[in-house]
């Protein structure tokens, strides 16, 4: 009765990514120790950035450990669930949620990241840190997931059974809107305290196991005050950054001259997978020049990787993203 009642909660959970990415869960099934570098963030980590990029040309290994508004509280937790399974060399942070200081941006989001982990310490300790005013009666279904999602039978679709896995949590789209680069030209703001709290303990639990720390800022075009902000608050992370010597990768300000805002956007906020190549050509390249992390691809620990790659590679043939690899 267990096994079939735990095969049906996972059946009908809520996926953290559509097309069977399920950028959380999927993570569990990485071979122990083998992951090379771990990145946590919003939707921007998952739209910007693409392991299969960084094996296919470095031999790097890297999963997206991402949720749709993911906090920096959210990312803390992640953090400490992953490293029960895995000791990356690199722990690489987007910052797009660094600005908002709230420990979790609604309960969609919170649902993404929590549904997703295994049951134990971390996760228990996340929902008491994210839902203190609780009640022990309203934090059950976060325990037990089929509590809320046991009648949505009706609405489950070909991802909820399909496992793309081999994506190791990113998305590959190629949606495409033409975008106007708006700069960066704004005196950096400090970001929330909560944020520098939760900020400061990643890069001390990175620290104290011997794992290097980098962030990145992916660009984006969302209008108004929210773009201001954030980009402000982007200039306060760059200032933030050096200080530790923690390298930044903060691309509408370093590396505009990288993208095409004609072709590299699937929407306003963020990058298609032209764009995300880019991203992590940059980022990979760094990883393997500066960082020193060795190509992979003829370790026979490494075997899972070399058929993820080839999946990969078999996925991007078959879709039209493929005249990217040409440039």
């Amino acid at each position: 009765f267990l096994l079939a009642f735990a095969q049906l909660s996972e059946i009908l959970r809520e996926k953290n990514g559509a097309g069977g990415v399920d950028r959380i869960r999927s993570f569990y099934t990485i071979p122990r120790n083998t992951l090379d570098v771990l990145v946590l963030g919003s939707s921007h980590a998952y739209y910007g950035f693409q392991p299969g990029v960084l094996w296919d040309e470095y031999g790097i290994s890297s999963h997206v450990m991402g949720s749709n508004k993911q906090s920096v509280e959210v990312s803390y937790y992640m953090l400490k669930e992953a490293l029960q399974y895995q000791k990356p060399k690199v722990v690489l942070f987007e910052t797009y949620l660094v600005g908002s200081g709230v420990p979790f941006v609604h309960e969609g989001s919170m649902r993404q990241a929590v549904d997703s982990l295994r049951m134990g310490k971390n996760k228990l300790e996340l929902i008491d840190a994210l839902l203190p005013n609780l009640s022990w009666k309203d934090k059950v279904s976060y325990y037990v997931p089929f509590l809320l999602y046991h009648g949505r039978w009706s609405r489950l679709s070909d991802y909820d059974f399909e496992k793309q896995y081999f994506l190791h949590g990113a998305n590959m789209d190629g949606g495409l809107k033409e975008m106007v680069n708006q700069g960066v030209d704004f005196e950096p703001a400090d970001m929330p305290e909560r944020s520098r709290t939760y900020l400061d303990k990643m890069i001390s639990l990175c620290r104290e196991n011997g794992i290097a720390f980098a962030a990145f800022a992916t660009p984006f075009n969302t209008l108004g005050d929210t773009y201001n902000y954030r980009q402000a608050v982007n200039q306060g992370l760059q200032q933030y950054f050096g200080e530790q010597e923690i390298p930044f990768f903060f691309f509408q300000k370093d590396y505009v001259d990288l993208f095409d805002f004609s072709a590299d956007f699937r929407d306003e906020t963020h990058v298609n997978y032209y764009g995300q190549k880019k991203i992590t050509q940059v980022i990979g390249a760094y990883l393997h020049g500066e960082m020193g992390l060795s190509d992979n691809r003829s370790d026979p620990s490494y075997g899972a990787w070399v058929r993820d790659g080839e999946l990969y590679q078999a996925k991007l043939a078959g879709t039209e993203l493929e005249k990217a690899e040409n440039g």
